[in-house]
């Protein structure tokens, strides 16, 4: 089942195949009923390498892992404010000694966790971030 899945399927994100067809495939010798409970607990325990398996009526589909999961990836990355190359030179010089490109990221999630409020300016938005983060930095 794994080398059909990897023959057909490949790279791709998905490849469909009738229950029967299937069969026909993997040489299967058992009667069609049985095959079909074999699918099931397939689909059921998803422990086929590279590849989960979903049964829709007598149709299986093939889905590729990682094609999955890099689509799952971007889907699950929330949109991030840029802020182009001068904006991160103007950030340092309001919070010398900080690495910018972290206080990007702890800007992004206040900001994702405020609600993502709309930003006229970003870039004036961040740096208001670092300059804040400078003035309320203990002494060292």
């Amino acid at each position: 089942m794994y080398e059909l899945a990897r023959k057909h399927c490949g790279a791709q994100e998905k490849w469909s195949i009738s229950v029967e067809t299937l069969q026909k495939k993997t040489g299967a010798s058992s009667h069609l009923r049985v095959f079909r409970s074999m699918l099931r607990d397939l689909v059921a325990h998803d422990h086929l390498p590279d590849y989960a398996v979903e049964m829709n009526g007598d149709t299986v589909t093939f889905r590729n892992r990682e094609a999955l999961d890099t689509v799952e990836a971007i889907e699950a990355e929330p949109e991030r404010p840029y802020i182009d190359p001068e904006g991160f030179h103007d950030a340092k010089s309001v919070a010398p000694g900080y690495d910018v490109y972290a206080l990007y990221d702890q800007w992004v999630s206040w900001w994702i966790d405020s609600g993502r409020p709309e930003l006229k300016s970003p870039r004036a938005a961040f740096i208001g971030f670092c300059r804040n983060k400078h003035k309320t930095a203990p002494l060292r």
